[in-house]
């Protein structure tokens, strides 16, 4: 769905320009008709869509809305059956309230549109601006919906409800739309450099405001909240996540629908006093993104001469191990499997651990992708037994990973989900890592750096990590003391003597774990090959290495 939005953006803006090629036209069409297909497997027979339409007896009045809006704007475009789009309407105006607002129902996409300070405002701002954009819903829906409005417009307490409020006052013709914009304009916190923009939610909340002075043709105060969201751009050409995308994306078209001023701008990069590149920018390529790749050195100048306006953006590219990420927003995602060895057809578990503590109440639709070790294979009828527990509507399986959908995540309560694999072949395994966030708001994100597994032949020698006791993946105290355990309680005999033999002289005894306390707290040797990387023995010896 937020594609096909994405594509009917595009195909707006480049069909008012007039700057559209008939193989592009004919592809985003492709695109939209696709989109709106696919779409309509998540609409019930009522006339609701769900995200999870096969596990939710009732619609979700947000997603609703959405469908509806976007596919009122498609019908330009490609053919929209008008059953589809009359039965969203009809059954979104039979849960508009007696004063004309709209409470949440099912899935809402995040907190901002729940109520808090502003009531059902926002909500309700959404859901008007939608069945505005139909405009074919007969009866009195919409003008309750703008009564309610402007009656309630100081119910609307902080930038968003009144940015989303503001729009559809606009959008309605309402007499007190030019009250809501003065409001919002006092709202607006100016940058130093010339722009301006709204908060909470500051990507979405200042493309509501940018559309609402548009609407309202007050152009500058639209165009220095369009100059604000198009440096926010990451390297990729999104906004961190997909509704900000496309709120932005929707801003940023009607901002340049709006522009009058041509540019004509060069563009200089210099690096010491040398030149690396120069562009023109013109009427002829002022859609096209141009890039090119700089060599790491020194600072960066870059200066224009012409007129007009234009983006300049630099993107610094790093990789970084997935064992350096650290979970943010509050998310903390656990991975463990009971063992660390096995042979093929050999049962594994792993107990999944999910815990939300962040500030809000609960987090918007959740998200855990858990990654699937080489040789292993999940068993897929106890994950679909996961669906309706937890909160959990829906589980996909693919060839690297488990994605487990959650309604939300509560503050102050702890998931705890049982996953079971089978041992299909022969493997080294790295380790998979998993991650979990929150689906509109990647600052809540959690992340498993996982462990390695060794999955080996029925009664063969399996690869091992040296030191590693405990087959975790990694070698610490742990595996000093699961050591002193395996030699000196009768918890033995361990599955993998040959880890057991820190110094690899052929046997099992207290020198080895001494000798893996000396190098990890006194600068001692490193353990012998294999180490630090799993591998097999090149020592023949009496020890052993078999599947746990």
């Amino acid at each position: 769905m937020i594609f096909t939005s994405v594509d009917v953006e595009a195909l707006r803006y480049l069909r008012v320009k007039g700057a559209i090629e008939p193989e592009v036209e004919r592809t985003l069409r492709e695109h939209i008709g696709l989109g709106y297909q696919t779409e309509l497997i998540y609409q019930h027979p009522d006339g609701w869509f769900n995200a999870f339409v096969d596990s939710n007896s009732t619609g979700s009045l947000w997603l609703t809305a959405y469908c509806l809006s976007v596919f009122s704007q498609a019908r330009e475009f490609t053919t929209i059956d008008e059953d589809v789009l009359s039965a969203a309407a009809n059954w979104l105006a039979g849960h508009q309230q007696p004063d004309g607002g709209w409470k949440p129902v099912g899935f809402v996409i995040h907190s901002e549109l729940l109520g808090g300070l502003s009531g059902d405002y926002a909500l309700t701002a959404f859901v008007a601006l939608a069945l505005d954009r139909y405009r074919g819903l007969a009866g009195s829906s919409l003008e309750q919906a703008k009564k309610y409005l402007e009656t309630r417009l100081s119910d609307a307490k902080d930038g968003h409800s009144l940015a989303m409020g503001a729009f559809a006052l606009v959008s309605l013709g309402s007499p007190v739309a030019g009250q809501a914009l003065d409001r919002l304009e006092s709202f607006a916190l100016a940058d130093s450099d010339r722009s301006q923009h709204w908060e909470p939610v500051p990507v979405e909340t200042t493309a509501y405001a940018v559309l609402a002075f548009h609407s309202a043709g007050r152009t500058p105060a639209a165009s220095a909240g369009a100059a604000w969201l198009a440096a926010q751009k990451n390297s990729r050409g999104g906004f961190g996540n997909t509704q900000d995308t496309v709120m932005a994306l929707r801003a940023l078209v009607e901002d340049a629908l709006a522009a009058t001023q041509q540019s004509d701008i060069e563009v200089t990069v210099e690096r010491g006093g040398e030149v690396l590149h120069t562009l023109r920018v013109d009427r002829s390529n002022a859609d096209v993104l141009q890039t090119f790749a700089l060599t790491p050195g020194p600072d960066l100048s870059v200066s224009t001469r012409g007129k007009g306006t234009l983006a300049v953006q630099f993107a610094k590219l790093y990789h970084v191990p997935t064992e350096s990420l650290r979970s943010r927003g509050g998310l903390e995602l656990d991975v463990r499997y009971d063992r660390g060895r096995l042979a093929v057809g050999d049962a594994v578990g792993a107990e999944v651990r999910l815990a939300y503590r962040g500030e809000r109440p609960q987090t918007g639709m959740a998200l855990a992708e858990i990654g699937i070790p080489t040789g292993l294979r999940p068993d897929r009828e106890a994950l679909d037994r996961l669906v309706g527990r937890n909160r959990i509507q829906r589980v996909d399986v693919s060839r690297r990973s488990i994605a487990i959908y959650f309604d939300e995540l509560v503050a102050g309560e702890p998931v705890t989900l049982p996953l079971s694999f089978i041992a299909a072949y022969p493997a080294q395994a790295a380790a998979a890592p998993s991650k979990a966030y929150d689906y509109y708001d990647p600052a809540i994100e959690a992340v498993d750096a996982g462990r390695p597994l060794v999955v080996g032949e029925r009664d063969a020698e399996l690869a091992f990590l040296r030191g590693d006791t405990n087959a975790d993946g990694r070698v610490n105290l742990a595996d000093v003391i699961g050591g002193l355990e395996a030699l000196f309680t009768g918890q033995g005999p361990i599955a993998c003597e040959d880890a057991l033999d820190v110094n690899d002289d052929g046997g099992a005894n207290i020198a080895d774990p001494i000798a893996l306390l000396f190098y990890l707290f006194a600068g001692g040797t490193p353990p012998p090959e294999p180490f630090p990387r799993l591998g097999a023995d090149r020592t023949e010896d009496g020890l052993h290495c078999r599947p746990e």
